[in-house]
């Protein structure tokens, strides 16, 4: 009689290693870290637009509709912990594997019941996978309702932050004598390897020209701002002295969009949780419980249902002139956290006084942050940038020093090629080759601003030196009204709500698209009554130009524009004065 196969069970140090391995996971990332910034990559930051804020501030004001009912039916009602909600499904799984692959139904005993084993290898058959862990949950109907005043409160909350919303940008803290214009930045992260656990942080302030030189008599404010028998030295203090003393600048507002979040569900882990749930069961119900499952299940489901947010994007104002960008690393199944070349969109809101130039200055620092340690990635050293100063100079054969290097690349950052060739055919001549092919040391300049923490830009402020049209949201909400008189020939229309200050020409001219074809036609005169806050526009009689035809008027529009600015406002009645029809 021949002996029977040995059924093949593990030995129970086996799956105790094997259990605090799955617990721990394996080493899956793979980071790159490097020794300065130059190494690491560089933060681009470029000026895409300048809209004056009252030109687009209907487009960008929301405009949503909330009521009592809907905000409460809207919020959270569920405050159940995830870790709870985790260990509930947990034990769902179990009762499936206890259900459908033969174990018993008393799941405080054997909770993973064993598997069938296979007569020939010796090893457990294998067994279809669990039911999804969350569908399970979720069926089984343990929703929890939360308490009926954090409902209402909650709600409540809800419905005023719409309200809010609904407001907060035609009701902007724009200081008064300033104008407000949306400034669009590009911020581009350009590493130069992959798999940098890094996050960037970039400083951006903005200026405006100098415009009286330095301030009068300075030095003795100086001296009250340090103390003094009737003036103690407070910071506070300090600040009212010299806001007396100087002229304001430009102000930041964060008012647009500012934070980017992306959120990632750890599905590697959620698989492997499964896996290992199969594993455990094949192992048998006795060894199952003198592993102790329960202190398995405690330590992982957390990380497996675990639902990471990590932030992309945020801006914040530091100072007046002055916001922090932060593009956070983000999450990569390689490396955890990495930085990756994208480009970001940054809109800011920034006031400048009316008096001043129309022109601004942005200077930009970035510095690289380690997303484990929090240490700020150093910057080149002087040494190392006096290096790549020589063998630019080198390179086109250039023997100056390394100020004159310095004052060539200012320069190109300044884009002033007419003072950059002035200044190369002073030190080097008008015959040496790089005056040329100076395009081709401009270019090697440029390279060496890669990876610099520091940056700037000048852009200018379109019509700022114009008096200012106050256009608010009734104006655009009024329907002009065509005055159309055949007899005479002429047609007119009479605009409120619009303050023209002195000075201000307004161009309005009519269109209409008939058949296919763009029609228009300018306007013979223009008069503005400031009292009565109305402007009245004469036009050659429509019918008469054959602007329309028929009774409608669809898509007539008066155009109307003063310096830069440019609105259209659609027109859609007409009265003839010949027999009053409407």
């Amino acid at each position: 009689m021949s002996a029977s196969k040995p059924t093949w069970s593990p030995a129970p140090a086996l799956v105790t290693a094997l259990l605090a391995a799955a617990c721990q996971g394996p080493d899956f990332y793979r980071a790159t870290r490097v020794e300065d910034m130059r190494e690491a990559g560089s933060v681009h930051v470029a000026v895409l637009a300048v809209i004056p804020w009252e030109r687009i501030l209907d487009a960008l004001q929301p405009n949503f509709y909330l009521t009592e009912g809907e905000a409460l039916v809207a919020v959270l009602r569920d405050s159940r912990r995830v870790s709870e909600v985790a260990r509930n499904a947990i034990s769902l799984a179990g009762d499936y594997i206890d259900d459908e692959v033969g174990g018993s139904a008393d799941t405080s005993t054997d909770i993973f019941a064993a598997p069938p084993i296979d007569s020939l290898t010796g090893f457990p058959v294998a067994q279809p996978p669990p039911v999804n862990l969350f569908d399970a949950y979720e069926g089984k109907g343990m929703m929890e309702r939360t308490d009926a005043m954090l409902e209402y409160q909650t709600a409540t909350a809800l419905l005023q932050e719409i309200a809010l919303l609904n407001h907060y940008l035609k009701d902007a803290a724009i200081p008064a004598g300033h104008r407000a214009y949306v400034v669009r930045l590009q911020v581009t992260l350009v590493p130069r390897r992959r798999n940098e656990p890094y996050d960037a942080y970039t400083t951006i302030s903005f200026f405006s020209p100098d415009r009286a030189g330095p301030v009068e008599d300075l030095e003795s404010i100086a001296d009250l701002a340090s103390g003094g028998e009737d003036l103690p030295p407070t910071t506070l203090r300090e600040a009212d002295l010299v806001a007396q003393a100087e002229d304001r600048g430009p102000q930041v507002l964060t008012l647009l969009v500012t934070d980017n979040l992306e959120a990632s569900l750890e599905s590697r882990a959620l698989e492997t949780m499964r896996e290992f749930a199969l594993d455990i069961a094949s192992f048998g119900s006795s060894i199952s419980r003198s592993l102790g499952f329960d202190a398995y299940q405690s330590t992982s489901t957390d990380q497996v249902y675990g639902r990471d947010l990590n932030s992309l994007q945020i801006v914040s104002k530091v100072a007046e002139n002055t916001v922090r960008i932060r593009l956070g690393a983000m999450q990569q199944a390689s490396a955890d956290y990495a930085m990756v070349v994208r480009n970001y969109n940054v809109s800011l809101v920034v006031s400048v006084p009316e008096d001043a130039p129309g022109e601004l200055s942005m200077v930009a620092h970035t510095e690289l942050v380690d997303t484990d340690t929090g240490e700020t990635l150093p910057g080149a050293d002087p040494d190392q940038i006096a290096a790549l100063f020589r063998n630019v100079l080198a390179e086109n054969q250039l023997d100056v020093d390394l100020d004159t290097a310095e004052d060539l690349r200012l320069l190109v950052q300044q884009n002033q090629p007419r003072a950059f060739q002035t200044l190369l055919r002073k030190f080097v001549g008008e015959d040496h080759p790089a005056v040329f092919y100076w395009r081709l040391l401009w270019v090697d300049l440029v390279r060496l601003m890669v990876g610099s923490t520091w940056s700037s830009a000048s852009f200018e402020l379109r019509g700022h030196d114009q008096p200012q049209v106050e256009l608010g949201a009734t104006f655009f909400e009024q329907t002009p009204i065509i005055k159309d008189d055949p007899e005479n020939g002429v047609s007119e229309v009479i605009l409120s709500y619009i303050d023209l200050p002195e000075g201000v020409q307004i161009d309005p001219v009519l269109t209409s698209t008939l058949k296919g074809s763009k029609m228009s036609a300018p306007a013979r005169s223009v008069q503005s009554d400031r009292e009565a806050r109305e402007v009245r526009i004469t036009f050659d009689s429509i019918s008469g130009m054959q602007l329309f035809e028929g009774e409608e008027l669809d898509g007539l529009s008066l155009h109307l524009s003063w310096g830069d600015e440019v609105h259209e406002i659609p027109v859609f009645y007409r009265v003839k004065l010949n027999d009053q029809q409407n």
